[in-house]
Protein backbone atom coordinates (compact mmCIF):
# COMPACT_ATOMS: atom_id res chain seq x y z
CA UNK A 1 0.00 0.00 0.00
CA UNK A 2 1.00 3.65 -1.00
CA UNK A 3 0.53 6.57 1.04
CA UNK A 4 0.69 10.04 0.43
CA UNK A 5 -0.59 13.47 2.33
CA UNK A 6 -1.44 16.41 0.19
CA UNK A 7 -1.29 19.91 2.51
CA UNK A 8 0.71 22.81 4.15
CA UNK A 9 4.04 23.27 5.68
CA UNK A 10 4.29 25.86 7.81
CA UNK A 11 7.32 27.43 9.92
CA UNK A 12 6.95 27.15 13.70
CA UNK A 13 8.93 29.02 16.71
CA UNK A 14 8.15 26.75 19.68
CA UNK A 15 8.98 27.25 23.11
CA UNK A 16 9.46 24.73 26.00
CA UNK A 17 8.32 26.55 29.50
CA UNK A 18 8.13 24.88 33.47
CA UNK A 19 4.59 24.78 33.37
CA UNK A 20 2.02 26.38 31.81
CA UNK A 21 0.72 30.29 32.60
CA UNK A 22 -2.25 31.15 34.31
CA UNK A 23 -4.31 33.36 32.24
CA UNK A 24 -2.78 36.86 31.56
CA UNK A 25 0.74 35.59 33.46
CA UNK A 26 4.32 35.71 31.71
CA UNK A 27 6.98 32.73 32.24
CA UNK A 28 10.20 32.76 30.38
CA UNK A 29 10.70 30.06 28.22
CA UNK A 30 13.53 27.30 28.91
CA UNK A 31 14.14 26.88 25.37
CA UNK A 32 13.19 27.85 22.01
CA UNK A 33 13.06 26.26 18.36
CA UNK A 34 11.71 26.64 14.98
CA UNK A 35 11.41 23.72 12.97
CA UNK A 36 8.92 23.02 9.53
CA UNK A 37 5.57 21.60 10.84
CA UNK A 38 1.90 22.27 9.39
CA UNK A 39 -0.69 20.26 8.80
CA UNK A 40 0.27 18.20 5.94
CA UNK A 41 4.22 18.31 7.28
CA UNK A 42 3.13 16.49 10.73
CA UNK A 43 0.63 13.95 9.22
CA UNK A 44 3.50 13.11 6.53
CA UNK A 45 6.00 12.52 9.00
CA UNK A 46 3.70 10.76 11.39
CA UNK A 47 2.25 7.95 8.67
CA UNK A 48 5.61 7.39 7.37
CA UNK A 49 6.50 6.29 10.72
CA UNK A 50 3.96 4.29 11.28
CA UNK A 51 3.11 2.64 7.72
CA UNK A 52 6.89 2.41 6.84
CA UNK A 53 6.46 4.98 3.95
CA UNK A 54 4.63 8.30 2.69
CA UNK A 55 4.63 11.01 0.15
CA UNK A 56 4.38 14.65 0.72
CA UNK A 57 2.89 16.98 -1.86
CA UNK A 58 3.18 20.65 -0.83
CA UNK A 59 3.68 24.18 -1.77
CA UNK A 60 6.78 25.98 0.01
CA UNK A 61 7.54 29.24 -0.84
CA UNK A 62 10.93 30.77 -2.17
CA UNK A 63 11.71 32.84 0.51
CA UNK A 64 14.24 32.00 3.75
CA UNK A 65 11.31 29.92 5.78
CA UNK A 66 10.61 27.91 2.38
CA UNK A 67 14.14 27.55 1.26
CA UNK A 68 15.06 26.17 5.01
CA UNK A 69 11.74 24.17 5.52
CA UNK A 70 12.72 22.59 2.29
CA UNK A 71 16.26 21.94 3.47
CA UNK A 72 15.04 20.43 7.17
CA UNK A 73 12.81 18.23 5.23
CA UNK A 74 15.10 17.30 3.02
CA UNK A 75 17.81 16.35 5.19
CA UNK A 76 15.68 14.46 7.50
CA UNK A 77 14.40 12.37 4.31
CA UNK A 78 10.77 13.49 4.52
CA UNK A 79 11.53 15.63 0.89
CA UNK A 80 13.74 14.51 -2.18
CA UNK A 81 15.14 17.72 -3.87
CA UNK A 82 14.97 16.58 -7.21
CA UNK A 83 11.52 16.41 -6.87
CA UNK A 84 11.23 20.45 -6.42
CA UNK A 85 9.68 21.72 -9.53
CA UNK A 86 10.51 25.89 -8.99
CA UNK A 87 8.74 27.20 -11.59
CA UNK A 88 5.58 25.26 -12.22
CA UNK A 89 2.78 26.75 -14.43
CA UNK A 90 -0.45 27.21 -13.00
CA UNK A 91 1.11 28.17 -9.71
CA UNK A 92 -0.08 30.76 -8.26
CA UNK A 93 3.53 32.97 -8.30
CA UNK A 94 6.22 30.74 -9.83
CA UNK A 95 8.86 32.86 -8.48
CA UNK A 96 7.64 32.77 -5.46
CA UNK A 97 6.03 29.54 -5.08
CA UNK A 98 7.75 25.60 -5.20
CA UNK A 99 5.42 22.86 -5.78
CA UNK A 100 7.11 19.87 -3.52
CA UNK A 101 6.68 15.67 -3.58
CA UNK A 102 8.18 14.19 -0.48
CA UNK A 103 8.78 10.61 0.80
CA UNK A 104 9.97 8.91 3.62
CA UNK A 105 13.05 7.87 4.09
Amino acid sequence: MKAAVVGHVEWVDFARVARLPEAGEIVTAQETWAEPAGGGGVAAVQLARLAGGASLFTALGDDDLGRRSESELCDRGYLSRPCIDRGRSGAPSPSSTRTASARSP
